[in-house]
This record gives C-alpha cells, sequence and structure tokens, in this order.
C-alpha cells in the first residue's frame, strides 16, 4: 500500500462540501484554512488554498473516477506520465509539514502553554473574577472547568482574560507540607 496526496479542484466555495462528500466515499481528505471574523465578530473558515482540497490516494488502487464525479469536486488535477500510462494524480510532497504548520502571530509563538489543573483567575467579562481550572490550552485560547449553580461548566477564553493563581506543582507541594 503506497499512500500519497494529491489535490482536487473544487467548484467555488464548495471545500467542505468536497470534503463531506469525499469522507462519505472513504478518501481522506484535507484543506488547511484559517478563522477570520467578519464585521459582526463570527468566525468565517477562510481556506488558505481557495478552490483546492487535498485527498489522500492509494497507488495501488487505480480508479480515482469517484473523486471526478464527487459533488463539490470539479476535477482531480493529474500529471501525463508516459504514452502507455493514462493521466496520474499529481503527488504533493509537502502536504504532512503543511498539517504540522500553524500559522500564528509572532506574539503567540513566544507564549507558553498553561498547563492543565492549573488555577487562573478571569479578568473581565460576566465570569470577572472566578478562579477556575485550566482544562486545555493554546497559546491563544484557554479552556476552563467552571462552577456555576453547582455544575461544573467548560468555557473557553483568550489567554490574555486569564491571570495565573496556581500552578498544579504548587498545590502539590502545599499538601506535601
Amino acid at each position: 500500500m503506497s499512500l500519497f496526496w494529491s489535490v482536487a479542484q473544487t467548484h467555488p466555495q464548495q471545500e467542505t462540501t468536497a470534503i463531506r462528500n469525499l469522507e462519505r466515499q472513504k478518501f481522506h481528505a484535507w484543506f488547511p484554512f484559517f478563522l477570520q471574523q467578519n464585521r459582526f465578530r463570527r468566525l468565517n473558515v477562510k481556506p488558505v488554498f481557495p478552490g483546492y482540497v487535498f485527498v489522500e490516494l492509494d497507488d495501488e488502487i487505480p480508479n480515482w473516477s469517484p473523486i471526478h464525479n464527487t459533488y463539490g469536486i470539479k476535477r482531480l488535477l493529474t500529471h501525463f506520465v508516459s504514452a502507455d500510462q493514462y493521466r496520474r494524480p499529481a503527488k504533493i510532497e509537502f502536504i504532512e509539514d503543511l498539517r504540522r504548520l500553524r500559522i500564528r502571530g509572532s506574539h503567540a509563538a513566544e507564549r507558553e502553554v498553561i498547563p492543565p489543573g492549573t488555577e487562573v483567575r478571569i479578568k473581565r467579562g460576566p465570569f470577572a473574577e472566578r478562579v477556575a481550572l485550566v482544562s486545555m490550552s493554546t497559546p491563544d485560547r484557554v479552556r476552563l472547568l467552571l462552577d456555576v449553580f453547582s455544575r461544573e461548566v467548560t468555557v473557553e477564553f483568550d489567554v490574555a482574560d486569564v491571570a495565573l493563581v496556581r500552578r498544579p506543582t504548587d498545590a502539590v507541594n502545599q499538601l506535601v507540607m
């Protein structure tokens, strides 16, 4: 089994539809995107390569015609190999590197991730001055477990909206002493 990544051209603004339909046909597909706020402060998905999705194909399965008939797909990009072979899907070598790449501002790369179990105080908003536990974080966002009406609720905040109260190792040290 020799897997490789290829690229398919989509109809205008049909990347998510194409991905959904390729996944239904058992093809592994992906497209890089970023989130952009519109004027109403809602987040919209914007593709990095508008009009294209990446599809993982198996070299031992030469029938890629279902991709051409997938709703949302215009065509699978191919290249000519030789006179005795038909057109082959174009191999894209950099996809695994692209999947690992995180596009961030320079200030986000300098911040460290807050470890889970850290107690933080919320600085602003309806939960201002409440203390919560970090369940997950990235350099930009933090997911908190907050006690609201005797129930644990998960909420997300910008990292700038929380202040460190106590790291998980500080709590363990206090219990030992």
